[in-house]
């Protein structure tokens, strides 16, 4: 009887398992057997990968997983660089900056022998920290200048704001100019890293006064106006 008839008198007498099948007495456990043949039962590991994030921040906790679909179950090891161990899991938190690390995965069939291995290199980033907002001298007029700085890789979007209201900035610069009213409150830089989406603050008191609050010896016009009144009374009541 060739193979190709014992499969089909398999397939048309499933149902009579511990009998006569196709003329031959056929055990359960070799029934079994038939149905589910031992190259059947143990594969892989296939479709191997590392589940993870591409970057990591420093100082931010991240963890990386090792799967693969293995018949047994696959055995496994994973490690950051050199750092291997057994194990599907790795977690750690980078406490300075590299320029990259690298992640190893490799599951192992332990009936059939077979191995893979795949690796996922890390883009590192870092900040915003350090985020500071410094006033800087600015002759133009009475306006106000005012920079933010921030430890940011890669580099960091800037927002500025007062009182909660975003305003029109340069980047990492901000000028505010007088206008008719008084500006009073907290000017605010809001550091954002261009990749991650991580973003910091910081905070400034501000007064800047508006052209009504300018002092007397902020308005030259006037003080040259008021001379000229006063010599002008002058010139009438003299003998």
């Amino acid at each position: 009887m060739d193979y190709t008839h014992v499969l089909l008198c398999v397939l048309l007498h499933l149902h009579l398992t511990g009998m006569t099948v196709c003329g031959v007495a056929v055990e359960e456990k070799d029934f079994l057997m038939i149905t589910k043949p031992d190259y059947m039962t143990s594969f892989g590991p296939l479709g191997l990968s590392i589940s993870g994030p591409d970057a990591v921040t420093v100082g931010v906790p991240c963890s990386f997983v090792c799967l693969a679909l293995c018949s047994p179950e696959c055995s496994y090891t994973v490690g950051v660089d050199e750092h291997i161990r057994d194990g599907i899991e790795v977690a750690f938190t980078l406490k300075r900056w590299v320029s990259s690390k690298t992640v190893t995965c490799t599951g192992r069939n332990n009936v059939t022998g077979r191995s893979s291995t795949v690796r996922k290199t890390l883009r590192i980033l870092e900040g915003p920290v350090n985020v500071s907002i410094t006033k800087q001298t600015f002759t133009s007029g009475h306006s106000q200048r005012f920079l933010c700085s921030a430890t940011c890789k890669p580099s960091c979007n800037y927002t500025w704001m007062i009182n909660g209201d975003v305003i029109a900035g340069y980047g990492d610069e901000v000028v505010i100019s007088p206008i008719v009213e008084d500006i009073v409150g907290v000017l605010i830089c809001k550091a954002t890293n261009s990749m991650s989406g991580l973003f910091i603050t910081a905070t400034q008191k501000i007064n800047v006064l508006g052209r009504h609050n300018k002092s007397m010896s902020e308005r030259p016009e006037l003080l040259l106006v008021l001379f000229a009144c006063l010599m002008s009374g002058f010139s009438v009541v003299s003998p």
